[in-house]
Formats: structure tokens, C-alpha cells, sequence
């Protein structure tokens, strides 16, 4: 779908006016989100379309009037063709504002008549596949400049090639015939016997003799009152035969073809008896999808109070005060099934949920249990939760990091809070001096032993400082000291204080020495690595190829979790990031900038955000903020440059002082993909990119689970960041995605397409957990959602593979009795070792519960369990194969 969004800087800016003033109208019009760019909806088979233009590189075409789709190449995938232009500049920011008063006496032409003509160039991109486009424009000789308004397509010489013409603004006619080089091809030309004479709304659907499959659905109208050439058209490369051709008729009825020769042009006629009840639409649904959608927790919504973040600072892009619930499962009764913690927005208390489910149920029961002393503290906003033995009594009691920046910094309202359990889930405000006196905009909490002293340690990372965005914050490493925690003294973890803007947190023994490492996701920054050196936390991202030596991996990385994704007995990981369908489109030569200072030397520091453009042939710095929001929040700009023509024709160097650019914080990100990290066993990483359907999204959530049971490691992502500045629009462009491992270490997850796994959430998706609920030995997701209600898919997977699942629980000692950190490694019949670790936090502010699920073959008599408890100590047992679910204790 087209807009108009220009392809420089200067257009960009010049007709960028105030998105301030018209934030209300682009918020919502008749309930719909106006979208300042062109969109590319990408069907899911649901009801759901994800939507991918910025990573497709279409996002911005210029003025674009008529949008046609062909295969002009015949390679099997269809290319696109944009027409451009308009009469007159009606939408630059330094025109007089057109209004009622202004039309007095005049049309709305002599307000733009003496405005000079908008000649653009029309635009060509091959289709590469993947969702992928190259710009071809001048390639395939497209490149026409002017005021282009209709196209149409059609074979003008017969040669089986798709033409095109184009319709233009006082200019003649263009017809280009395609002399390209392409591939085979067929047209298909449908003959109507029933009102229909030419088929319209007819689908085609062929089958190569490779397995391809490729759909096209006659309607000839579209573009910008345009129409082509009323025939079927397939591209097919180097195939050699179509396998098979349906024609579904808008009558009902339906005509098979088989083994039909390439580079013709068919022409097939409808059946002349008439079906007097037409069969019924077949749902796009498949029979079994992997998940189902349970409403167990319909109406727990969480709900965010009105907060402007762009008030406190204007030239911020996203906004920080909508970042959670946090969620987290513990057994907080001793029943022996896991219990939910959903936190609250800032006026809005947690909500504790008992699990009632029947054991292998299909109707999920989640019980709210009244806890007054949440309510105490509604005042504070949830973000990071933990279940955890913080006393060594043996019931798990509960820690929730208080965050946002609704407040100023060091409010009372940041103080993170534990609970303490009496045992049976009622939980009271743990007494004072029970938490060091601290204040901060925490995000996650990660608990672990790092000092291996029997109890759970934690580390609670801080996103930001209230009105001071991006100046790094405090975080810290909490030793619990007999059920009381301290600030472990500098010398501990002499890096960690001020590692990053934390947006998540792993501990991992990512090196197999037997102590458990952090792994830190940081916004602007790296994924950390902190070596634990026997107690000792020392920064080691460099060392572990995480950044650095020309491998920066700046991103804006959000969650993260770990699993041995490659079988070979270590732990890697998947980290979730801004991903690649934005207008961030950052790399190693052109990194986005963020740099933070004293510009307008009032005492107050400014955000200024800025990019990296090539212009003829120069690489040039421009700042990403228009005109109107820059010189709101630094009038001198206002002042200094007047108009929108001065400020888009300046590089960031010409618009503020290059010393105080050169003295302010700088950032970079450099890199945006939804990333794999493979561990060669050390604590050294190679970084993947995921498959691109991943990068459709802003990501957060994210969990690794053998979900398919083959043994093979799955991965889930939850998407979207609907809080952007006006300007960059809803990035609501994803509906989650479940990705199947494919035991292929180059490529190791590929795309289950939302029809086929159950899975959709179009909200704002921040938290993700993996949860037995229903004690049948597949994990189920559950899911916060920012300002919506949490979402629930419960596992229906049936294996294909002659294999069934084994659940492994291990119980601990007092202090750590979920046993977190530990290791486990199960074997079994021809199934690759599968290793998983118990983690007490990860994703993102997510604690899952701390069961392992592993695939068995149902034709093995025994697994064999390595486990590396959290000492570091390893035992071995075996597991009939009749077991289902087996508990493990500590010998």
C-alpha cells in the first residue's frame, strides 16, 4: 500500500511539519493507525497480517500514485514497479499553511500554481526472495523522472515476457517491452461461461516439477485506476514442466491440469454446468496447529497510566515508562504445580494466580489469590519478578524490581520489594533492612549462586535514570547474606556497577568451569559478558568476541535465553533486538548515533539522534529529529535556521557545534538482527543473525524449548514496541514467531508460519514464559502484554517423530530448592544429548518455571541424566523409560 514518504534527507525533513500538533489525528482515524510510509502486509494464513516494508527496503518510494506487481525477470518471484511524482510541492513546510481563510476567493490550485512541479522517478525492485528487494530502477531502464500516475501490465509482443506501460503528467505515453534476459514462463487466459467471461477473481495455483508452489489470484484492477491485461501470469526460472495447474472459478467450480509445458500460452474455459450449492470456503486454518489459544486470564489486564515520556525529553525516540508486566512461576504452595505472579503498571498492584489446573486438562484454571500487601505498593511499577528461597526456610518467597521514569530519580516509588512466603503462598513485606536503601529504574532480576555459598544471589540490572536518558545508570549484584542482601563490595564485579542501559539478564556457565557466569543485554551497547572467576565477576566481552576488534555488536538488545542449540554439551543462547523493519537500518559503516549534551548551553543536556547517508557519493551525518521537534527542544535551532529548506539541506555539523557534538556522550548501534550465539564451549561466540521473518519486529520475549519434541531445540520470540515517537509510528509489525531448530549449525532455526503453530499475539508483547500448565509434559507460553490482557497458548504438539517427553525437576537444598543453575544433560536411543541449564530469570523480565522437558524415544528403556548441580558437583542417574515425570535429589 503506498504513501508518499520521500528517499532523501531533504524531502524527508522539508515536508516534515509538527508531529505534535497532529499526533490525536495520526493516533487514530475511524480506529485506524495512519501510517506515514508505504506498507507491505505479508499474509499469515490468520487473521493476522505481519507487516514488512522497511526491511524489504520499499518502506519509502517517494509520492508514489499506482504500485503493479509482475515477474518481470521470469525467475518465479514477483518484482514491483512504483510510479512517482506530482504536480506541485503541496506538502513542503515552508509553504504558507493552507486553511479557510486562505481559500477565500481562490482554489486550492492557486495556493500551490506557483510552487515548481515534483518530477520523481519511478522505481523498480527485483524480488530476491526472503522477503528481500534490490532497487533495479536503472538496471531494467525504469528510472523515467516526471509526474507518473497509471501503469498496466500485459505481453505486448506476444514473447511471454510481462510489458509495461505508464501514464504521465504532461508527458507522453512510456511503453517498455521487455528485452530482458529471463527465464521460463506461462500465461494462463481464462474463458468465462457464466457472467464471467474473463474469470476475474479466479485462482491459479501451479506446481513446478521441483515442489514449488506459486498462487495468483485474477485481479487485474489496481494500481491508480489502472488495469492490465486480464491473464495469469508465472515466472518459473529454469523449471522445466509444471507438475500440476489448478483454476479455482469464482463459481465454485475447480479444473486440475497435469504435466504441462513450459513457455506457453494456455487458454483454459470454464465448465459450462452450473453448481447449485457452492462448496464452502476452506478454513485457513490447518486441522492441528502446535498451539490453542486459552482465556484463563481474560480480563487481568494490565493497565498503563497516561504518562508522556517525550514531555520529560522530547528528542527521545521510544518511550521508556511502558516497558513491562514482568512475569513469574513458582510452586508458591507446595502443591507441586507452578503458581503465576503478573505484575502491575505503575498504579496497578501485582496479581498473584494459584494453579488449579487438573492434571492433563484442557480447560486451564488460574485462580486470583488476594494479597493485600501488593496493593500496598501499587504506587510502584513492576517490571523484573523472581520466585526464589531467600531465607532457606524451603518455600520460595518473591523479589519484584520496581522501574519506569515516572517519577524523579531516586523516588520512593523505585525501591525494589521483596516478599517473604509463610508457606503456603502468604506473602508479607519482608522487614526492614532486609534490601540495601536502593532507588533505581531496575528492569530484570536474575537470581544465582555466584558465590556458591548454598543460597541464591541476585542481579538486579537498571534501564535507565528518569529525565537523564541515556546516561548509564547503577546497577547491582546482591549477595544474600543469611536472608539479608548487601551490595557485594567494587572489587567483586568492578565493571558491572555501570555495565550498560540493562535491559535483561542470563547467568550461565557459559565456559563449563563450574561457576556461573552473567550475561547482560544493554540498549546502545553490547551483550556483556561477565567471567565468574571463582566469586569474582570480571567483564570479558571482548574476550568472548561479543564486541570489539572490528566485531562490534551495538544493538539495542532486549531479552535473551539459553539452551544447547547445537548439541555439542554447552550452552548457547538467542539474545532478541530492534531487529531489521525499521527506520534503523543500522551496520557497521553506517551505525545509528546517539549522542547526548549540553548543545543548547542552557545547563540542560538534549537528545540528538543521527544517521549515516550516502549523497552523491558522499558519506554525510544528518540528525534523525525534523525541524519543528529539534527547535522545540533547542529554540536556538528555531531561531538560528527559520526555515525547513536551511535545516534539511545541513548535515548534523551544520546544524550544531561540532565541539559540543565532540564533548557530548556518544552511543552507536551497529547492529539490529534478533541474534544466535553459538558457544564453542570456552565462553567464544559467533554471532548468527535469525531468518528474517525474526527481524520483522522489535523483540523482547524469548524462550528455547524443544517444542516439537525431536530433540532439537525450537525458539519463540514475542514482538512489537507500540510507544515510538510520533514520527516513527507503531513498530506493530509482528504477531510472534515459533521458529523450528533444524540441527543444521549454519542455518539453525527456520520459520513456522503462524497458520501452521497457533501462535498469534498482534499486542504489544513484552514477557515470555514457558509452563507446564496442565501437567501433560508439554510447555506451554504464557505471555504479558503491555496495557492488554497476558495471552496463554497451550502445547497440542503431537510428535511426529516416535517420541514422547520426559520432564525432569530437581530438588535442591534450602536456600536454592528449585536448584538454579544447575545443568542437565539427558541421553536416550538415537536422540543427539540434549542440555539444558535451570535458569531463575531470562527472557525478558520473565522467570519461567524451573522444569526441563527433554525428548525421549518411545522405543528407549533408558535415559541417562548427567547432572551438574549449582556447586559444581555432577551426578548421574537413569530414568526408566516408562517415566514421564521423575524429581531428582541431591545425593
Amino acid at each position: 500500500i503506498a504513501d508518499m514518504m520521500p528517499r532523501t534527507h531533504y524531502m524527508q525533513k522539508a515536508s516534515m511539519a509538527s508531529m505534535g500538533a497532529r499526533s490525536e489525528e495520526l493516533e487514530n482515524v475511524d480506529g485506524v493507525n495512519q501510517i506515514m510510509r508505504n506498507t507491505f502486509h505479508i499474509n499469515t494464513g490468520t487473521d493476522n497480517f505481519m507487516e514488512g516494508a522497511w526491511m524489504a527496503n520499499i518502506s519509502h518510494t517517494e509520492w508514489t500514485w499506482a504500485i503493479r506487481s509482475g515477474d518481470f525477470d521470469n525467475d518465479g518471484l514477483p518484482d514491483l514497479f512504483f510510479c512517482n511524482g506530482v504536480p506541485r510541492q503541496f506538502n513542503h513546510s515552508d509553504l504558507p499553511p493552507l486553511n479557510h481563510q486562505s481559500l477565500v476567493g481562490f482554489t486550492h490550485w492557486d495556493h500551490y500554481k506557483n510552487t515548481p512541479e515534483r518530477r520523481e522517478q519511478n522505481m523498480a525492485f527485483r524480488n530476491r526472495g526472503d522477503f528481500q528487494f534490490d532497487d533495479v530502477s536503472t538496471d531494467w531502464g525504469l528510472a523515467h523522472i516526471g509526474m507518473s500516475y497509471g501503469a498496466s501490465l500485459g505481453d505486448l509482443d506476444g514473447d511471454g515476457r510481462l510489458d509495461l506501460l505508464t501514464s504521465n503528467l504532461q508527458d507522453p505515453l512510456s511503453v517498455y517491452l521487455n528485452a530482458g534476459k529471463t527465464g521460463n514462463r506461462v500465461i494462463v487466459e481464462l474463458k468465462g461461461t457464466q457472467g464471467n467471461l474473463r474469470g476475474i477473481g479466479a485462482l491459479v495455483v501451479l506446481e513446478a516439477e521441483d515442489g514449488t508452489i506459486m498462487s495468483r489470484q485474477l485481479f487485474p484492477y489496481g494500481g491508480f485506476l489502472d488495469a492490465d491485461e486480464p491473464t495469469v501470469h508465472f515466472g518459473l526460472g529454469d523449471r522445466k514442466l509444471i507438475k500440476s495447474l489448478r483454476v479455482d472459478w469464482p463459481s465454485g467450480q475447480s479444473q486440475l491440469f497435469r504435466d504441462l509445458a513450459v513457455n506457453q500460452h494456455y487458454t483454459i474455459t470454464e465448465p459450462a454446468e452450473k453448481i447449485e450449492k457452492k462448496p464452502p470456503v476452506k478454513s485457513r486454518a490447518p486441522e492441528s496447529p502446535w498451539f490453542h489459544r486459552s482465556k484463563a486470564l481474560a480480563g487481568f489486564r494490565h493497565v498503563e497510566e497516561e504518562y508522556d515520556d517525550f514531555d520529560l525529553q522530547p528528542l527521545m525516540s521510544l518511550k521508556l515508562s511502558q516497558l513491562g508486566p514482568g512475569l513469574a512461576w513458582g510452586d508458591i504452595d507446595g502443591d507441586g504445580d507452578p503458581d503465576l505472579y503478573l505484575g502491575g503498571a505503575a498504579g496497578q498492584p501485582g496479581q498473584l494466580f494459584r494453579n488449579d489446573t487438573q492434571e492433563e486438562s484442557a480447560e486451564i484454571v488460574l485462580t486470583p489469590e488476594p494479597a493485600p500487601v501488593f496493593s500496598v505498593d501499587a504506587v510502584m511499577e513492576d517490571m523484573g519478578a523472581a520466585f526464589i528461597d531467600v531465607d532457606s526456610d524451603g518455600d520460595l518467597d518473591l523479589y519484584v524490581s520496581s522501574g519506569s521514569i515516572e517519577c524523579n530519580p531516586g523516588d520512593d516509588m523505585l525501591r525494589d520489594r521483596l516478599y517473604l512466603n509463610g508457606g503456603k503462598g502468604d506473602f508479607t513485606r519482608a522487614p526492614e533492612g532486609s534490601l540495601p536503601d536502593i532507588r533505581e529504574s531496575s528492569s530484570v532480576v536474575a537470581p544465582a549462586d555466584f558465590d556458591r555459598d548454598g543460597d541464591l544471589d541476585l542481579f538486579v540490572g537498571t534501564r535507565s535514570i528518569p529525565g537523564d536518558y541515556p546516561s548509564i545508570p547503577r546497577s547491582v549484584l546482591l549477595r544474600n547474606d543469611g536472608g539479608k542482601f548487601t551490595v557485594v563490595a567494587p572489587e567483586t564485579a568492578p565493571e558491572l556497577e555501570r555495565c550498560g542501559l540493562v535491559c535483561g539478564a542470563l547467568w550461565s556457565d557459559v565456559d563449563n568451569d563450574g561457576w556461573q557466569d552473567l550475561l547482560v543485554t544493554t540498549d546502545w551497547g553490547p551483550v556483556r559478558l561477565f567471567r565468574n572467576q571463582e566469586g569474582t565477576l570480571t567483564d570479558a566481552t571482548k574476550e568472548a568476541g561479543l564486541d570489539g576488534d572490528g566485531l562490534e555488536r551495538l544493538g539495542w538488545w532486549t531479552g535473551i535465553d539459553g539452551r544447547d542449540i547445537d548439541n555439542d554439551g554447552d550452552i548457547d543462547f538467542v539474545v532478541s533486538n530492534m531487529g531489521k523493519n525499521t527506520r534503523y537500518q543500522a551496520s557497521l559503516e553506517f551505525p545509528e548515533l546517539l549522542l547526548y549534551g549540553d548543545f543548547d548551553e542552557t545547563g540542560k543536556d538534549h537528545i540528538v539522534e543521527a544517521r549515516f547517508l550516502v549523497e552523491k557519493g558522499k558519506k554525510i551525518c544528518y540528525p534523525w529529529a525534523g525541524f519543528m521537534e529539534a527547535g522545540h527542544a533547542m529554540p536556538y535551532i528555531a531561531d538560528d535556521l527559520q526555515t525547513f529548506h536551511n535545516y534539511a539541506s545541513l548535515p548534523l555539523t551544520g546544524i550544531y557545534n561540532i565541539a559540543k557534538l565532540e564533548k557530548a556522550k556518544q552511543y552507536r548501534a551497529n547492529q539490529m538482527n534478533t541474534s544466535v550465539l553459538i558457544n564453542d564451549g570456552e565462553g567464544h561466540f559467533t554471532l548468527k543473525p535469525l531468518p528474517v521473518l525474526a527481524q520483522i519486529s522489535p523483540a523482547f520475549g524469548v524462550v528455547l524449548r524443544d517444542i516439537d519434541l525431536d530433540g532439537r531445540v525450537d525458539c519463540y520470540l514475542v514482538q512489537n514496541h507500540f510507544h515510538p515517537a510520533d514520527e516513527i509510528g507503531e513498530m506493530a509489525t509482528g504477531i510472534s514467531l515459533l521458529l523450528r531448530g533444524t540441527g543444521n549449525t549454519e542455518e539453525p532455526f527456520e520459520p513456522v508460519w503462524p497458520r501452521q503453530s497457533g501462535l498469534e499475539v498482534p499486542g504489544d508483547a513484552k514477557s515470555l514464559t514457558a509452563v507446564d500448565l496442565n501437567h501433560d509434559g508439554r510447555e506451554d507460553f504464557v505471555i504479558g502484554v503491555n496495557d492488554a490482557d497476558p495471552e496463554i497458548f497451550i502445547n497440542a504438539t503431537e510428535s511426529a517423530q516416535q517420541t514422547r517427553s520426559l520432564t525432569v525437576r530437581l530438588a535442591g537444598a534450602p536456600g536454592n530448592p528449585q536448584a538454579i543453575g544447575a545443568r542437565v544433560t539427558a541421553t536416550a536411543g538415537n536422540l543427539p544429548p540434549q542440555t539444558a541449564q535451570i535458569s531463575g530469570g531470562g527472557s525478558y523480565l520473565s522467570q519461567s518455571d524451573t522444569s526441563l522437558v527433554f525428548a525421549v524415544p518411545t522405543d528407549t528403556e533408558d535415559v541417562a541424566l548427567e547432572i551438574r548441580w549449582p556447586d559444581g558437583q555432577t551426578q548421574k542417574t537413569s530414568v526408566k523409560s516408562a517415566s514421564r515425570f521423575v524429581t531428582v535429589e541431591r545425593k
